[in-house]
């Protein structure tokens, strides 16, 4: 940096511990600067699927098309919708989506138009409702199931730790869904808390 009269250093280390650390910088209220891995997480039928980690920086609308690859892989079948956030919709992305006969959620690309349709405006609102699932599942995972909490030294090490943990989540969901089902069968009346 000095020699080059710069005031940026590509792959620049945070800490000494964990080398791969990088900061990324989101640019939201309070703390404007973050580190950790970012996650691309995806959620089927209550479920959630580490789609893509890393240390640095990423855009997450370059995946969808490996993510619906993923999909495809994982259950033989390509997926009927896809609800995503707004990052998502390239034409690339519609393209891909509609080549394949998949529903992408969101607005549609291009100007908008003077008055939408009232089917429409009430799909784009259900999809956001549903799509909600994701934001909370990273809450949780945060909050609940420690992902905020990896200290692990090795970047392998911290990639496993993430898969456990979304893998303790899945099963404390799976659970719940098993509990509600047996007291709904019993009539017990069960309360979360």
């Amino acid at each position: 940096m000095f020699e080059t009269k710069t005031h940026v250093c590509e792959n620049g280390i945070v800490s000494l511990q964990q080398p791969h650390i990088r900061p990324i910088n989101r640019g939201k209220r309070p703390v404007a600067t973050e580190f950790g891995q970012k996650l691309h997480l995806s959620v089927v039928d209550g479920y959630t699927f580490p789609e893509k980690t890393s240390w640095n920086n990423f855009n997450e609308g370059c995946d969808l098309q490996t993510a619906a690859e993923n999909y495809h892989r994982r259950f033989g079948v390509y997926p009927e919708a896809i609800l995503a956030d707004r990052i998502y919709q390239t034409r690339a992305n519609h393209s891909y989506c509609a080549e394949l006969g998949i529903h992408l959620s969101g607005p549609a690309l291009g100007r908008k138009r003077a008055k939408a349709e009232k089917k429409e405006q009430r799909q784009m609102l259900r999809d956001s409702g549903e799509r909600n699932a994701i934001e909370g599942r990273c809450g949780n995972l945060k909050r609940k199931f420690g992902l905020e909490l990896i200290f692990c030294k090795l970047y392998e090490c911290a990639k496993i730790e993430v898969a456990l943990n979304i893998l303790a989540m899945n099963t404390a969901y799976r659970l719940c869904r098993w509990l509600m089902q047996f007291c709904y069968f019993f009539k017990i009346k069960f309360v979360f808390q």
